[in-house]
């Protein structure tokens, strides 16, 4: 059987929820939502393909050794994995170690250690590269910081509300000045010519009114 592509459409909205790959017969059968790779279960795109194809029995590749009552060998699948970016393809290989690991002590300490091993090496790998960038970032302050910088007290700065803010002292001349330009100029009497009085205070009211 050819390599084939069949789309599972929901009913009602006909969106496409999932994409079956359909390799020689028994040997590879895929879909696009991933539920066999995370989970060990197939979906139930695949399920309606087999039921709709009068398929009862489930391939081969779609059945996990540990869900087998006697573990056999089979074929990995890591053959058909192609996306490396895709992580979801990381799950077959792990349910394969777990499967050839079995119920064996030394056979699960050894997968262990494998796992570990894989874990270190990459923890390790991220740590080189940051590392790696650390060593010019010291040098280029460094060499921007040759002379040494001697570092005083800051100086003292007004506080809110401390002194007068600039405003001059009643003793100054600017304020004695600013005073006697604000001081308003008395009117001159009408009659006598004199500050400090108007024409019906005047003392020399009555003179005048005498005269006339």
């Amino acid at each position: 059987m050819e390599n084939q592509v069949f789309d599972a459409v929901s009913i009602g909205t006909f969106e496409v929820s999932g994409t079956i790959h359909i390799g020689d017969e028994g040997v590879f059968v895929k879909c696009t939502c991933r539920l066999f790779e995370s989970f060990g279960i197939p979906c139930r795109h695949i399920i309606c393909y087999l039921t709709l194809n009068t398929i009862s029995t489930l391939p081969e590749t779609l059945v996990c050794n540990r869900w087998r009552a006697i573990q056999i060998n089979r074929p990995t699948t890591s053959s058909h994995i192609t996306d490396y970016k895709d992580t979801g393809n990381l799950r077959p290989l792990f349910n394969q170690l777990i499967s050839l690991a079995g119920d064996s002590e030394a056979k699960i300490i050894s997968a262990r250690k494998i796992l570990e091993d894989g874990i270190n090496s990459i923890t390790d790998n991220q740590t080189g590269s940051e590392n790696a960038k650390l060593p010019r970032s010291i040098t280029r302050f460094n060499d921007s910081n040759t002379k040494s910088i001697d570092i005083g007290n800051p100086e003292v700065a007004r506080t809110k509300g401390c002194g007068n803010g600039g405003r001059p002292s009643k003793k100054s001349d600017r304020f004695i000045y600013k005073r006697m330009i604000n001081v308003p100029k008395q009117r001159s009497c009408s009659i006598c010519g004199m500050k400090g009085h108007d024409k019906r205070s005047c003392p020399t009211k009555d003179q005048f009114s005498q005269q006339e």
